[in-house]
């Protein structure tokens, strides 16, 4: 297999720490005005000791879509191929419009990919890997070029993340909410094809690692099978 070609794209909404605390201010509304300023002194803490300086989210007049597209069409052009010459598209991201059939049938559709197969691969922040996994399968064993396609957008209002993570009203919370400060945003499109070497890869499976990070769906209890077991986290909400 080969990465025959690879694009990444970023909102044009630049994101500082400041911005974070900012938001931090606006949305937790029950704690007093020490406190709030000694959370806010804890996730700067955190910020700093990561390194974040700055995410990128979209701005008001940009959609999913459009970064997703532009992705593509560079990475046609870069690969110096057709549309044609795409026999499989994967979509690997967390963040997804549908829960059923599968979002890669529906991005299909709109790049103009009606005859490809179409599918996702759910594996949290490991699914591009695995979509290169799998791509670089067909390619070696079917001569197949396969287009992944990822698109992380977590900050749109009413979304999994924003507001209700940015309150801190809750100190039993603010531990699992941290993470969602560093979060930015981005579309990518990866094309590969045959040639080159086989895929090498090491992985360690650790599958109790979803209780560490998740976004659950209503009702998501019916499948643990200990007595009493739930979610810490609200529904639709992520928690890391």
């Amino acid at each position: 297999m080969r990465i025959a070609a690879n694009a990444a794209l970023f909102p044009n909404h630049l994101v500082t720490n400041d911005e974070i605390y900012a938001r931090i201010r606006a949305n937790t509304l029950d704690l007093s005005f020490s406190g709030l300023t000694a959370a806010i002194a804890r996730v700067e803490r955190y910020l700093n000791e990561l390194g974040a300086r700055h995410r990128h989210w979209l701005s008001g007049v940009e959609k999913p879509i459009d970064l997703i597209v532009q992705a593509y069409e560079i990475a046609l052009e870069r690969a110096e191929m057709k549309p044609a010459a795409i026999d499989s598209l994967i979509y690997c991201a967390v963040d997804r419009p549908l829960l059923e059939p599968a979002n890669a049938a529906l991005l299909a559709a709109e790049l103009g990919l009606s005859r490809v197969r179409a599918f996702d691969v759910g594996h949290a922040c490991n699914g591009w890997f695995t979509a290169l996994q799998i791509a670089g399968d067909r390619a070696d064993s079917h001569n197949e070029v396969s287009l992944i396609l990822s698109a992380e957008f977590p900050m749109t209002t009413g979304g999994v993340a924003y507001p209700r993570n940015f309150d801190l009203s809750e100190p039993k919370q603010e531990k699992w909410k941290l993470a969602t400060f560093v979060l930015g945003e981005a579309a990518s499109a990866t094309i590969v094809a045959p040639g080159g070497e086989p895929l090498r890869y090491q992985q360690r499976n650790d599958n109790l690692g979803y209780q560490a990070s998740y976004v659950r769906l209503p009702m998501a209890e019916r499948f643990l099978a200990q007595k009493g077991a739930s979610f810490v986290a609200p529904e639709l909400t992520f928690y890391s």
